[in-house]
């Protein structure tokens, strides 16, 4: 969120931190929304000059360097009024903005903005939509533990690692638990609904994967994966 001075020279210092940011990104999704306090084009000002003043010149340097755009958004044009406190006042301007990513466009194709009508603000409301929501959570690999007694519940997790998967330690055993999962979901309904049966305890693994939450896996001292135990469920 942005927040920048009245002032154009400490409005410089932003531009520098957004600059820094761009490095740390790297590449990375980035939305920046808020008040920019200056407009960026002589149409985005209601008493507009014939050429853009140099306060607009840095700001478009500033966007060009960080490499980002306008979302496409709806709604208001001009996001900030002069009028809410002198009605006599006609003075418009777009200050507020919604501005992305190439890599945020390329995840979120049909997200835009919204510029809605002033409330208790002098400023006009940003929202930001994005219809397909963001990325699900990926869920933890769980199976129900009356299963673990049927008799190809431990043929199916010896083969599933029996598979030579590359990579570290950490990722060939989501690997191998990607590949047991439809076949439990499978042996589980085997005999009927599994909601019928009175005990339905969960027991759970995940890794560390594209910000996959930490749970328990079974890993020898040695560093080794082992197949687990279900003495050990």
């Amino acid at each position: 969120m942005v927040y920048a001075s009245n002032s154009y020279t400490e409005r410089r210092k932003l531009w520098r931190e957004l600059g820094t940011q761009k490095i740390i990104t790297n590449g990375d999704l980035w939305v920046i929304m808020g008040d920019f306090n200056v407009t960026l084009k002589v149409e985005e000002y209601s008493n507009s000059s014939s050429a853009p003043s140099s306060e607009m010149n840095e700001f478009f340097e500033c966007i060009r360097d960080i490499e980002v755009e306008d979302i496409l958004s709806s709604g208001f044009q001009f996001t900030w009024t002069k009028s809410r406190g002198n009605p006599q006042c006609k003075t418009l301007e777009k200050l507020d903005r919604i501005m992305i990513s190439e890599a945020f466009m390329d995840k979120f194709p049909i997200s835009h903005g919204r510029f809605l009508p002033y409330m208790n603000s002098d400023h006009s409301p940003a929202l930001l939509r994005l219809p397909n929501g963001m990325a699900k959570r990926r869920k933890a690999f769980r199976f129900s533990n009356f299963i673990s007694d049927k008799k190809e519940f431990i043929p199916i997790v010896k083969e599933a690692w029996k598979n030579e998967i590359e990579g570290h330690m950490m990722h060939r055993v989501v690997r191998k638990l990607k590949l047991m999962k439809p076949l439990l979901k499978k042996l589980s309904w085997k005999d009927g609904n599994i909601f019928e049966y009175p005990i339905l305890n969960q027991f759970g693994f995940s890794c560390i994967k594209d910000g996959v939450k930490d749970e328990t896996v079974w890993v020898d001292k040695s560093g080794e994966i082992r197949p687990f135990s279900v003495k050990n469920v």
